[in-house]
């Protein structure tokens, strides 16, 4: 059984994988990379380095010190 990534905790704060697909901006109807099955990969990979870093406004640090997943 998979182990769920310490990112799993941000992507739940924000909803679900499609909440958060959907507050980052990606399209609803879009499949492959930035969409709501590549967030719900996420669960288990974690969230990738560039996301973290495009998105930092809405992932702020602050939230993922609070969350435990400040890397």
């Amino acid at each position: 059984m998979k182990t769920l990534h310490k990112h799993a905790a941000v992507i739940n704060h924000f909803g679900g994988p499609t909440k958060m697909a959907k507050r980052l901006g990606f399209p609803a109807k879009h499949t492959g990379s930035g969409s709501s099955q590549s967030v719900c990969n996420w669960k288990w990979r974690g969230i990738p380095k560039f996301i973290l870093l495009k998105y930092r406004r809405i992932i702020t640090p602050k939230l993922l010190k609070e969350l435990g997943c400040d890397d």
